[in-house]
């Protein structure tokens, strides 16, 4: 830095050149926001990988770790554990969704203090059955408790609502029950 002190007319004036801090840029570990778009209707228990995204924001190398599963870096093999990274590197997360159903697994990334989580909710059970039909019975007394054949019900994957007009159903051969 250089200094000339002289007048310019009757007033004294000072003069700087290429003053100014000679440090260099800060040191920024903090990136830009970052976010992991969510799936739904995932199958229970199925390996869910996120989308890749790029880290950006930042100047220095930078910590980062995850909870809830695991990272991969730039393409690499997925880890638990926690490492650095640097800006414009790339970054996914894994994780195993749920074994019940309608629920969510959550994996979260953090990188020098920002987080954001991949979330995977599990599809809903099927509660639907296969279709089912009981035999007409003809000829029966006026007023007669008639009794059908039992059926198997199949397709559902959780209890199901049961609901009968004009009758009274059993499971299990288990006594009646009135609707």
């Amino acid at each position: 830095m250089a200094l000339m002190v002289g007048s310019f007319g009757n007033s004294p004036a000072s003069f700087v050149f290429g003053g100014g801090d000679s440090a260099g840029p800060v040191e920024d570990s903090v990136p830009n926001a970052f976010s992991f778009e969510p799936v739904a209707g995932v199958d229970l228990t199925s390996e869910q990988i996120s989308a890749v995204i790029t880290i950006s924001g930042i100047n220095v190398p930078t910590d980062f770790s995850v909870s809830g599963g695991e990272l991969s870096l730039n393409g690499g093999p997925f880890s638990a554990a926690a490492g650095t990274l640097v800006n414009g590197d790339t970054v996914q997360l894994r994780h195993t969704a749920s074994g019940d159903f309608a629920t969510a697994v959550s994996t979260t990334a953090t990188v020098g203090g920002v987080s954001a989580s991949f979330t995977s909710t599990t599809r809903a059970a099927d509660t639907t059955p296969e279709a089912f039909s009981f035999a007409d019975q003809s000829g029966v007394e006026l007023s007669a408790v008639v009794v059908s054949d039992a059926v198997q019900i199949a397709g559902i994957e959780a209890a199901a609502a049961i609901s009968v007009e004009g009758g009274e159903y059993a499971i299990g051969c288990d006594s009646a029950v009135n609707h």
